[in-house]
């Protein structure tokens, strides 16, 4: 039950109102033909809550409209217009000016809390915006952590931060639906890159692993088979230089004579221990190609660990990402289960698309009446302070539930104006 309360209302040269002044009770009905002024007394009040200039709203003929509502507590809300501007002033019961006028009046009503048919008529995101923001439907990191599914670190990669650690890394504070949304698309495609660079790299992996050297060991026993070689070149090269050194001792005495018989034993050694030498020679090059074989794969390997252990911690973060996207999800469905409107949910149509259900039928699927009652069972939720809700068209409920569903909103708490077509003239009804 709302204490503040619209005690009356005064028109003057408001579309087709020339003058009207109407006290109001709990239920006010507008009859009449379509033309009579239904919207325009709805309109009028209305106009006040939601601002602007609209000179088309003066009646043809008059200088300006002028709407004044006074309320229970004794302040008088005005709006006057004129074709080149509006007014809106809020003066107490003495008659004084209170100072900003708008934050006032925008307090005590708007949006679809004052008029459900804005609810119907707004885009589905719009709706929901609006749905979960009425309802007060924040997220905060903690209904996503509770959501979270437990994770095991990944293997070869050591300790790696969960999901839960994760997600605290993103510094998040109170969200609401939308914003919730934006966070699971940017984790949407944080863990696209972070899967594409783990496929990458467990790709160089397989080409690395592809392309090493086929050989056994660690290389050790060719480098002892180098040392020994290498000792016999030597031995083989003094002993050589030794021979030189004794013929050349002789030759010196003899030189002249035995010039000849000494270049040729001279040739005879070189040739003898040429192909020995050309042999150790091939064996150090086969060896120390093996060798650089060895390196190679070993560089490798540990290329391959490297990328490997990379490719793992992307993994454990992919999955810590999965397990928020999890999280996100499970929050929704958490927070938009207790929708305190019975058989409201908010859910996914055949199209992907978030929409308000109705049971198991989308909001625009509803008749004209349903979504009627719906939107002011809705609205009733944040009403606002003035508790006020302009229903336009009730005919759209069915005739044979009219009646009741009428004097359920008289005894509802709240101040209804309700708009009803019928043949005759305009005629304002309280109760």
């Amino acid at each position: 039950m709302k204490d503040l309360r619209i005690e009356s209302v005064k028109i003057k040269g408001f579309r087709g109102i020339d003058k009207l002044d109407v006290n109001l009770k709990d239920l006010t009905i507008c009859r009449g033909t379509n033309g009579a002024g239904k919207s325009s007394f709805e309109d009028s009040l209305l106009s006040i809550f939601t601002g602007g200039n609209h000179p088309e709203n003066i009646r043809h003929g008059a200088k300006c409209s002028v709407v004044e509502v006074k309320l229970s507590d004794g302040r008088t809300l005005v709006k006057r217009q004129t074709p080149k501007g509006q007014t809106t002033t809020v003066l107490t019961e003495n008659g004084v000016e209170l100072p900003k006028a708008m934050e006032i009046v925008k307090s005590l009503a708007n949006g679809p809390s004052l008029q459900p048919q804005e609810f119907i008529d707004a885009k589905p995101a719009e709706r929901i915006a609006w749905l979960v923001a009425a309802l007060g439907l924040n997220f905060s990191v903690g209904d996503l952590e509770s959501c979270l599914p437990t994770l095991l670190d990944s293997l070869g990669g050591g300790p790696q931060p969960g999901p839960m650690a994760l997600l605290r890394e993103y510094n998040l504070g109170q969200m609401d639906l939308g914003a919730l949304d934006k966070f699971h698309e940017r984790v949407y495609a944080e863990r696209r890159e972070i899967n594409r660079a783990a496929d990458n790299q467990e790709n160089e992996v397989k080409v690395l692993a592809g392309g090493l050297p086929q050989v056994q060991g660690d290389g050790s026993a060719e480098r002892e088979l180098i040392s020994a070689w290498r000792q016999q070149l030597g031995e083989c090269n003094g002993t050589e230089k030794s021979y030189e050194t004794g013929i050349r001792l002789i030759a010196e005495k003899e030189i002249d004579a035995i010039k000849a018989r000494v270049d040729s034993e001279l040739r005879t050694i070189h040739q003898k221990y040429e192909a020995e030498r050309l042999e150790i020679e091939k064996e150090i090059t086969s060896l120390n190609e093996k060798l650089s074989a060895h390196q190679r794969a070993a560089g490798a390997r540990q290329l391959i660990a490297e990328k490997s252990r990379q490719a793992a911690r992307n993994r454990t973060v992919s999955e810590n990402c999965t397990a928020i996207l999890g999280a996100i999800d499970g929050a929704k469905a958490a927070k938009l289960s207790k929708i305190p409107v019975e058989g409201v949910s908010i859910r996914k149509t055949a199209k992907g698309d978030d929409e308000v259900f109705l049971a198991e039928t989308a909001f625009p699927q509803l008749s004209e009446g349903e979504q009627l009652d719906l939107a002011c069972r809705i609205v009733t939720e944040a009403p606002g302070a003035l508790g006020l809700v302009v229903i336009d068209s009730v005919q759209r409920i069915a005739p044979d539930r009219l009646p009741e569903w009428l004097t359920d909103w008289q005894n509802s708490g709240f101040q209804v104006i309700a708009a009803q077509t019928d043949a005759g003239e305009l005629t304002i009804e309280t109760k």
